[in-house]
């Protein structure tokens, strides 16, 4: 749900160094290029949104919908297997993604409708936006869990972050990106559950990309920037040797 690595991490590099802007301008140009060509060859976008495409798009006409979009599910499917295997640990969203393209496989072959496999998405999507929204109701939402896991991997880092839920804003913080990303999931999985019943499978392939860049996009960013500031308070908070 999350990534690292992505552009706005570039934000808290030290500023260059006036004499030598030529050079490091070009360095500066040669790293994003690099940077940008590295997510562009991203073995997740490219199994799990370029493949089933291009792959739809090639056996188009040659076969039936049902076939090329199974065929294509199967790049994502590998992507997720790999994910799983390479981590060693049971990633829910992964299961989750996992289990909505082996029941779309399923659906489609049983029912004979491409239906089903353009619908996987948004059941995953809409269901894990819901659990964004519910965990409101728990004492802690699940970005504030989240961020623990991904960030506190000792036990000081760990009681540092758990420090911070004392402080009423980073409460209000968590909450309200917690609300932010179980609005744009939800609404991400109806988009495109109105667009499977109006658009073609192709161009409903096409658009999908797009679609998460709208909707997902603007909430991504913001939760990378909140990110970088929850560091920094462990990083203050954290006791000094």
């Amino acid at each position: 749900m999350t990534a690292t690595g992505t552009a706005p991490a570039q934000l808290d590099q030290p500023v260059e160094p006036v004499g030598k802007g030529g050079a490091h301008r070009a360095a500066s140009s040669g790293n994003r290029a690099r940077t940008l060509l590295r997510h562009a060859a991203n073995p997740t976008l490219l199994l799990g949104v370029v493949a089933p495409f291009a792959v739809y798009e090639l056996l188009h006409g040659r076969t039936s919908d049902v076939t090329a979009l199974a065929v294509g599910a199967a790049f994502p499917a590998a992507a997720t297997l790999w994910t799983l295997v390479r981590t060693r640990r049971p990633d829910p969203i992964s299961l989750m993604t996992l289990a909505g393209i082996v029941l779309g496989l399923v659906g489609a072959l049983l029912f004979d409708s491409p239906l089903f496999l353009l619908l996987k998405e948004s059941v995953v999507t809409g269901t894990i936006g819901l659990v964004f929204l519910g965990s409101l109701l728990a004492a802690r939402p699940l970005t504030f869990v989240m961020g623990r896991s991904m960030m506190a991997t000792t036990d000081a880092e760990r009681s540092a972050y758990d420090a911070t839920w004392e402080l009423a804003p980073v409460q209000a913080g968590h909450r309200r990106i917690t609300l932010q990303w179980g609005a744009a999931l939800v609404t991400d999985a109806a988009v495109r559950t109105v667009l499977a019943f109006v658009l073609t499978p192709g161009t409903l392939l096409a658009v999908s990309p797009l679609i998460a860049a709208v909707v997902i996009g603007p909430v991504a960013i913001m939760t990378l920037a909140r990110r970088r500031r929850a560091a920094a308070r462990m990083a203050a908070a954290a006791p000094r040797a």
